[in-house]
């Protein structure tokens, strides 16, 4: 999890195993 100063963003793991910033 990467720290962008923005509590309401989760990163979650892709399918092609790069996280995604939903």
């Amino acid at each position: 999890v990467l720290d962008d100063g923005r509590s309401d963003v989760l990163l979650l793991p892709d399918p092609t195993g790069v996280p995604a910033r939903l």
